[in-house]
């Protein structure tokens, strides 16, 4: 497996990285349920739905567990590689040269008096 059209990871890289993560909650009993639905990779793990989970058979403690596996899947693929339109901030939120709440204060401090006394 080459890399993806998207100009993602490699497939098989995707494959291992769901293999592992479904192993990870002893869920891996329902990779090839997965597979056929169409799951690809973790980052796809977003658009099961709880109706899917019950007609594989997934008991409730391993559907939550799924939910788990979900966040992790989200989580990650957050902090890999170029985000998705849906996980940046709204371009509203913080004004392009402002301090964001996640930043060290301090160095933004020192910017914005710079930037007030020019």
């Amino acid at each position: 497996g080459g890399p993806r059209a998207d100009g993602g990871a490699p497939a098989v890289d995707e494959a291992a990285a769901l293999v592992d993560l479904l192993n990870s909650r002893s869920l891996a009993s329902f990779l090839e349920p997965l597979r056929s639905l169409g799951v690809e990779g973790p980052s796809d793990l977003g658009y099961v739905e709880e109706g899917d989970l019950k007609a594989m058979g997934m008991t409730v403690i391993q559907r939550r567990k799924f939910h788990e596996v979900k966040i992790v899947a989200a989580a990650s693929s957050a902090q890999v590689g170029a985000p998705s339109p849906a996980s940046l901030p709204a371009a509203s939120s913080t004004p392009q040269g402002q301090p964001s709440a996640a930043s060290s204060t301090a160095p933004a401090r020192a910017a914005a008096r710079a930037r007030a006394a020019a």
